[in-house]
């Protein structure tokens, strides 16, 4: 089960992934804006208890693959506290790639942390 920290350095997407308990870029600067968790519904809703740090030290994150949550049984209200009890106040997008679902809304975050970035660098 992988544990996939994404990371977006001056706009552009950079992804690490590991199979294991933890992520060896997870506590290191890479120079990247944000660091965003990416797990899957398939993989279940306790991965934040499982990898606190991937989760502790992410900005954001974003459950896939959100069409199959009624098959699997995946309980978004545990997911929800999970997360929010290794990170208190972290923002979550669920998203689906094949229906489309929270993409637009998941691509905005994305272009208006690209424009503060540009912004900040600017300044």
């Amino acid at each position: 089960m992988p544990a996939i920290i994404s990371n977006i350095v001056h706009g552009v997407g950079r992804v690490a992934q590991r199979r294991g308990l933890d992520l060896p870029a997870a506590g290191f600067d890479l120079g990247e804006a944000h660091k965003v968790v990416i797990v899957s519904v398939t993989e279940g809703e306790d991965k934040p208890l499982k990898y606190p740090t991937i989760f502790n030290s992410a900005d954001v994150a974003v459950i896939t693959k959100n069409e199959l949550s009624s098959a699997v049984e995946f309980d978004w209200d545990a997911a929800r506290t999970s997360i929010q009890s290794v990170r208190p106040g972290m923002q979550i997008f669920r998203l689906s790639a094949k229906t489309g679902e929270g993409m637009e809304e998941y691509l905005a975050f994305l272009a208006q942390q690209l424009a503060a970035q540009k912004a900040e660098t600017r300044a």
